[in-house]
C-alpha cells in the first residue's frame, strides 16, 4: 500500500525539458535562474539526475551575485526535494529550512506554508507524527491565510495520513474527505488542482484496502489512473497505482488481472529505471 505524500506535476516532460534547457542556454542574469529553477523541478519528476548538482550550482552563484532571493527559496527547495526523494532525509531537512530562511526574508506566504508542508512529510516518513502535526498545522494556517486550495487540501491529507499509519480509520477518512471536498466544491479547477486529487484517490484507496472493502479501494485507485494518465502522466505515480490495483486483484484471487497491472507496473517502473517500484511489482 502506498501512501501519496508531495503533489508532483508533469506533462508532456520531454518537450518542455529539451525547450527548458534551451532556455538556460540563450538567457542570462535572473531569468536564467527561473529557467533552471524550472528545469530542475521537470527533471526531478522524472527521475533524471543527469546534470543537476552543475544546474544547482549555477543557479545558486547567479541568485547570491544578483541577490535574487526568489531563486534561492527555489533551488534550495528543489534540493530538498531531491534529497527526500532519495530518502537523504538530513539532507532534505537542511536544504528545506534554508529554502525556508530565504522564503520567510521574502515574507512569501505562499512559499513558507509549501515548505513547511514538505518538512511535515520528512516527519512523517520518519514516524515522528507528532513533529508533522505540528509542520502540517503551520502550513494550514497560512493555507488559511492566503485561502491557498492546495496548501489546505494537503494539509488535510498530511492529517488523514497521520490517522491512517495510526489505524484510526474514521478519522482518516474524515480528513480524506475534508482534502477532496476542496476541489470537488470548487468551480473551475485548475490543472495542478485536479491532478492533487490523484494523491487524495490513492489513499482513499488504500484505506479501503485496509478494511478489506477491496471493490470500494479499486473504484478510487481507477479514478486516480484516470486522471493521472488523463492529465499528468507521472511515470512513478502510474507504476504505483498499477502496483496497488495489482495487489488488490491478488487479494481477490482475480490472478489474471493481477499479472495484467503487475506487469502495467514493472514495465512503467522499468521505463523510469525505478529499482525501487520493479521490486514492489
Amino acid at each position: 500500500i502506498i501512501l501519496f505524500l508531495i503533489p508532483i506535476i508533469s506533462t508532456a516532460q520531454n518537450k518542455i525539458i529539451d525547450s527548458l534547457s534551451n532556455l538556460v542556454e540563450i538567457t542570462t542574469d535572473t531569468t536564467k535562474v527561473l529557467a533552471i529553477c524550472e528545469l530542475i523541478e521537470r527533471k526531478i519528476d522524472i527521475n533524471d539526475t543527469n546534470s543537476l548538482d552543475i544546474l544547482f550550482k549555477e543557479g545558486i552563484e547567479i541568485s547570491e551575485k544578483y541577490e535574487f532571493t526568489k531563486g534561492l527559496v527555489k533551488l534550495y527547495g528543489h534540493y530538498g526535494k531531491l534529497a527526500y526523494f532519495q530518502s537523504d532525509y538530513d539532507n532534505a531537512i537542511e536544504n528545506f529550512f534554508i529554502s525556508l530562511k530565504y522564503a520567510e526574508e521574502l515574507g512569501d506566504k505562499l512559499l513558507i506554508g509549501k515548505i513547511n508542508h514538505n518538512v511535515s512529510n520528512i516527519f512523517f516518513d520518519l514516524g515522528n507524527h507528532e513533529k508533522a502535526k505540528e509542520y502540517t498545522g503551520k502550513a494550514l494556517k497560512i493555507g488559511f491565510e492566503i485561502n491557498d486550495s492546495r496548501t489546505i487540501s494537503s494539509c488535510y491529507l498530511m492529517f488523514g495520513n497521520i490517522h491512517f499509519v495510526k489505524q484510526q480509520v474514521d478519522s482518516a477518512e474524515f480528513y480524506y474527505q475534508k482534502a477532496l471536498n476542496v476541489f470537488e466544491n470548487k468551480e473551475n479547477k485548475n490543472y495542478e488542482e485536479i491532478n492533487d486529487m490523484t494523491l487524495i484517490y490513492n489513499n482513499f484507496g488504500s484505506l479501503y484496502t485496509t478494511t478489506k472493502e477491496y471493490d470500494k479501494a479499486l473504484e478510487y485507485y481507477f479514478k486516480a489512473l484516470e486522471i493521472n494518465e488523463k492529465y499528468g502522466n507521472v511515470k512513478r505515480r502510474t507504476a504505483l497505482l498499477n502496483n496497488n490495483i495489482a495487489g488488490l486483484y491478488q487479494y481477490k484471487e482475480e490472478y489474471d488481472l493481477a499479472l495484467k497491472y503487475a506487469f502495467n507496473g514493472l514495465k512503467t517502473a522499468d521505463s523510469i529505471s525505478a529499482k525501487d517500484l520493479k521490486t514492489d511489482s
